[in-house]
């Protein structure tokens, strides 16, 4: 892409710091167009033609593909937990199956994105295939319930450096103001694998074993490795491996991840195993927090390339998203992962019944995010879908909250097509609140504390769900049928017992779930009503129509001017590259003197 003659790189001085850089004390990289208190700074390069290269396509085909791949995993399991439970007697440590992933997921995301940053997107993404496909062989292999937990935290770091990583790639080939189909149709991968997902847990847990959930994975796997292998063709900086492994910020990352870690265990076992008030909650929490405040000093002040930069979450429209974005993962999760729980528990359906009666919520998602995302194409404007989308997900949850038992079919169809389509809205609008005002230099960085947000949210919308639904049925599960169940989450113990219970048991312990259940999204409305809450802070920022030439697609000349594959069907700057290396072999060869 042709720069303007202001998009120039300059060593910055230390009172310059609160300029967009790179790097802390005298390492500063500045791009003098961006300014950090400016949300209408206007993009600094010549608008890209419209037309896509071989490049482009296949490119962001490898990036919908690990999508696909990551978002299968995610929804296949909720629907076969009971037999997995069942399987390897753990439902003292059910809810971890699924927490342990999103849970690694978002922990390693900020130092994913880190990664990407210092050694390119194609050598992470790779290793993040391969530490997946790891996981999912042994979760295939898994014969205790602790086996199989640490085989989903292997699963999770790598399928959410799957997920992460094809936000970042996209945003890195596609401009901002180009981004709402293909943005869309992205979600729109996941969403369907959201769909197919429970359907597929249902029938290989029913039908053959649940094993099978992780087996498939390894082709599949495959399949995404050799397609990003030979056919993800971005920019990858030069420079020493070693030079580069010393700016990694290795403490950042430190404190954010155990941070998580703590901050999980204590939710994952207040009110379930130890009151809240326990010291083994309490202390886990407050050391958790104290270490994720600390993680935020940190960055502000000490790391060469920071994990966070502080010029994205001192960017009101930007922080703004990113708080929206925590409860919109928090909010979105307890549609897809309690719904097939309800169905399984208070209509005795099998999980390939519980799947198709979720199949307005799972799929929905993915044909309005869609829409929602040519919309904005369309009108080059977001923030008016924003509101909508956390308007229509609230009535959503307000009807979700009705369902018992005695819910019609016409309650259970309706509450999820309203609940689907505010998630959609939200999931393809928020991203554009996040990059429109932040320079694009900053944008892997910032997408991949995106993520992290995310699936930490996902993690404890997990965690907070499967609380409530515990002290719910805990209440009210008659005393005698207690007495039959193990020690620990025995919420999701009793869900293969209710079909056998004589009268009036049964529908009393059906009874209690369905309340469970409407206790969740009665809470979700609070959440939601916390996200609408969020967009009163944001401005609507003009949407930029540049890229960050450090990880733009390689350009392969084909002899006629213009005719160029790097999805922008225009010649670049012959320096681009050059420049680009430059900087980061500047950045650790200082680094090194430094030292």
């Amino acid at each position: 892409m042709a720069a303007s003659s202001t998009d120039t790189v300059v060593s910055a001085s230390p009172s310059s710091a609160s300029e967009h850089s790179v790097s802390s004390h005298s390492l500063h990289k500045t791009v003098v167009s961006s300014t950090s208190d400016s949300e209408n700074s206007p993009s600094t390069s010549d608008p890209p033609s419209s037309r896509k290269g071989s490049a482009f396509w296949l490119s962001y085909a490898a990036v919908c593909i690990c999508t696909f791949v990551s978002a299968l995993d995610i929804t296949s399991i909720p629907t076969a937990l009971p037999s997995i439970i069942d399987s390897l007697s753990g439902s003292a440590a059910s809810a971890w199956v699924g927490s342990s992933y999103t849970l690694a997921s978002s922990a390693l995301a900020p130092l994913t994105g880190n990664l990407a940053n210092i050694f390119g997107r194609r050598p992470v993404m790779l290793g993040s295939i391969l530490l997946f496909a790891l996981g999912s062989a042994l979760a295939g292999t898994a014969q205790s319930m602790e086996w199989l937990i640490v085989a989903r935290t292997l699963q999770g770091m790598g399928g959410g450096g799957m997920n992460g990583l094809s936000s970042i790639i996209v945003a890195d080939i596609v401009p901002l103001a180009e981004r709402g189909a293909y943005q869309g149709f992205e979600k729109m991968m996941w969403a369907s694998a959201s769909g197919i997902g429970p359907i597929l847990g249902g029938v290989l847990s029913e039908k053959v074993s649940w094993r099978w959930l992780f087996y498939i994975n390894l082709p599949a796997s495959a399949f995404a490795f050799v397609f990003v292998l030979f056919f993800l063709r971005v920019h990858t900086p030069s420079g020493n491996v070693w030079s580069k492994l010393t700016i990694v910020d290795w403490f950042g990352n430190f404190l954010l991840i155990t941070g998580t870690i703590l901050t999980n265990i204590s939710l994952t076992w207040a009110g379930v195993h130890y009151a809240w008030i326990d010291i083994r909650v309490l202390a886990p929490l407050i050391s958790g927090l104290a270490l994720m405040v600390a993680f935020v000093i940190y960055e502000k002040y000490i790391p060469t390339i920071p994990t966070m930069h502080w010029d994205v979450v001192s960017n009101r429209t930007a922080l703004a998203s990113l708080v929206a974005t925590f409860f919109s993962g928090i909010t979105s999760i307890s549609i897809l992962y309690f719904l097939p729980l309800f169905f399984q528990a208070v209509f005795l359906a099998s999980p390939v019944k519980s799947a198709i009666y979720s199949i307005p919520s799972a799929f929905l998602i993915s044909p309005f995010s869609l829409l929602n995302g040519l919309v904005i194409l369309k009108a080059k404007r977001y923030l008016p879908s924003v509101y909508i989308g956390w308007m229509v997900i609230i009535v959503g949850f307000g009807l979700l909250s009705m369902l018992g038992s005695d819910s019609s079919l016409a309650l259970r169809v309706i509450s999820q097509i309203v609940a689907a389509a505010g998630a959609g809205i939200i999931i393809s609008s928020l991203p554009f609140a996040l990059m429109a005002p932040i320079p694009v230099e900053l944008l892997g960085s910032a997408i991949a504390f995106n993520a992290f947000l995310r699936t930490l949210s996902q993690t404890l919308g997990i965690t907070i769900s499967a609380a409530i639904l515990q002290n719910t049925v805990k209440r009210k599960f008659p005393a005698r049928f207690i007495k039959q169940l193990p020690t620990g989450d025995f919420a999701f113990a009793a869900l293969g017992r209710i079909a056998g219970l004589p009268q009036p048991m049964q529908d009393e312990v059906k009874a209690a779930f369905g309340d469970g259940i409407s206790a969740i999204y009665r809470v979700m409305i609070g959440m939601a009503g916390l996200g609408l809450v969020c967009v009163l802070f944001m401005k609507e920022v003009p949407m930029r129509r540049d890229v960050d030439s450090k990880f733009a697609l390689k350009e392969k000349r084909s002899g006629e001017d213009g005719d160029v594959e790097n999805g922008q069907g225009e010649k670049p700057e012959p320096q681009t590259e050059i420049k680009a290396e430059i900087e980061v072999e500047c950045i650790c060869n200082a680094e090194n003197k430094l030292a």
